[in-house]
């Protein structure tokens, strides 16, 4: 009978260019006890040929889910051991890659890389276990697209404060950082800016706005967060109307527009006394629109209003007058436009209830072209259908007549009996049967005597010889 058995040699390999140690394992065959060195795995000794690679280094750049192929082919592979190692990039980490993954032609192929697959490929031949150790190293490097790792989390920021947003990212070539602001310019005035990090000071509400941190490399599709910057200040109010022109029975709106953050409480005053809700009074708040409607208004409600908005940054006031008391005319009339003896005033007044007097003053605005001196006033009333005229005419009678679109008055005066190419000086104010409106101050001007041309025909002279006289009126 014949008794084989086998045992398995262990050598310990070092690879003095990575510092490490390798398992070369060996078997060998015993035929009654007698090695049988016809079927030893090696049995070239110290004297095996030197392996030669057919391949060179090699640099290798792919992108993930490519497939890779790393040759390590040498002219006479079939008499050496193959081991291949990764060395990572990452964490430096070896990883032993077992030769039957090794294709017969000496390619080793990784198919759908990834980006953990990046490092340093190592083709060893073993020759011998007391043998040279010969090396061919590829390196696998890895593209990928970008990533944000981090960014910053929307911003609350005090005006007049300062703020930074941060933002990183990861990406095979390195990715380039951009920063937009979404509709519209980035308070630098451009479009764009680079860099992981961006700092605006003395912040004001152009600051305000969504903000995007673009990471792009070129390869597959950039990576894109959204950072929303909130600007935190005090209330600050605009009022639709400073004053409302209106009358008992009518209904009106007060509207404070407020704007603040964080939203601000509001609350309306009338003459420092603060308002409740009544039959007659409603309060209406929605978004920056704040309204206080009195349904009926009351001899009552006329008065100096106030709203009041305020939040944690601090407050402001806005101011309302309601009044029954016609507006200050408005002289629509052109300076220049007079007659040689006549003028005729435009105006238009505000009012809710119809106009019922109004009152002309004028003088000249010099008594004559030698002094600075200005002559006395003229004083004209119209009301109730009556003119009245102090100073110097005879008293008139004309209906008071004007047209009213709205609440606006349109009414005009032919002021009459004036001196030629003067300069005048006017003052108007009207009123309906309530009160009077204040005073408007003006000033216009007649129109210069116009040169005329006279002809005087001398008796029993020739039309040839009639003569033109350039006369000033």
């Amino acid at each position: 009978m014949r008794l084989f058995w086998f045992k398995l040699i262990i050598f310990f390999l070092t690879s003095e260019a990575q510092g490490s140690v390798w398992l070369y394992p060996q078997l060998q065959e015993y035929e009654n006890g007698v090695m049988n060195h016809d079927n030893e795995l090696n049995p070239y000794g110290l004297d095996a040929p030197r392996p030669e690679f057919l391949a060179e280094s090699q640099h290798i750049i792919k992108k993930e889910g490519e497939t890779v192929t790393f040759n390590c082919a040498t002219v006479s592979y079939k008499l050496f051991v193959l081991f291949m190692k990764k060395v990572a990039t990452e964490n430096n980490k070896e990883e032993i890659l077992f030769t039957n993954k090794v294709e017969k032609n000496g390619q080793f192929t990784i198919k759908n890389v990834q980006r953990s697959d990046a490092g340093k490929y190592i083709c060893f031949y073993v020759p011998h276990p007391d043998g040279p150790l010969v090396e061919l190293i590829h390196t696998l490097e890895v593209q990928y697209s970008p990533r944000i790792l981090s960014h910053s989390v929307d911003q609350h920021v005090a005006y007049g404060s300062s703020v930074t947003l941060e933002c990183s990212a990861e990406g095979n070539p390195t990715p380039r950082i951009t920063w937009s602001k979404v509709y519209g310019r980035l308070p630098s005035g451009s479009y764009e800016e680079d860099g992981h990090s961006m700092t605006f000071k003395n912040v004001n509400g152009h600051v305000e706005g969504n903000y995007s941190c673009k990471a792009n490399n070129g390869i597959g599709n950039p990576d894109v967060k959204h950072i929303f910057v909130y600007v935190e200040y005090k209330p600050a109010i605009i009022t639709e109307n400073a004053i409302i022109r209106t009358g008992e029975g009518d209904r009106v709106e007060l509207v404070c527009i407020v704007y603040s953050r964080p939203t601000a409480s509001v609350i309306w005053k009338k003459d420092n006394t603060t308002l409740t809700i009544e039959p007659n009074i409603t309060k209406q708040g929605s978004g920056y629109r704040h309204a206080l409607v009195i349904n009926q208004v009351s001899v009552g409600d006329f008065g100096e209003y106030k709203c009041i908005a305020e939040n944690s940054k601090g407050f402001d006031t806005g101011f309302i007058s309601m009044t029954d008391k016609p507006k200050a005319p408005l002289i629509t009339s052109y300076k220049y436009g007079g007659e040689e003896h006549y003028y005729i005033l435009t105006w238009k007044s505000l009012s809710w209830y119809p106009i019922t007097e109004y009152q002309i003053m004028y003088r000249k605005a010099r008594i004559n072209e030698w002094s600075d001196k200005s002559g006395p006033w003229e004083i004209l009333s119209v009301f109730d259908g009556n003119e009245v005229k102090t100073r110097g005419l005879r008293h008139t009678t004309r209906s008071l007549r004007h047209t009213t679109r709205d609440l606006q008055h349109y009414m005009k005066y032919n002021i009459t009996h004036l001196d030629a190419g003067t300069d005048y000086q006017v003052i108007l104010k009207v009123k309906n049967h309530v009160r009077w409106s204040y005073y408007t101050m003006y000033e216009f001007s007649t129109r210069k005597v116009t040169a005329r041309s006279v002809t005087v025909v001398k008796p029993n002279a020739k039309v040839e010889a009639m003569m033109t006289i350039e006369t000033v009126m």
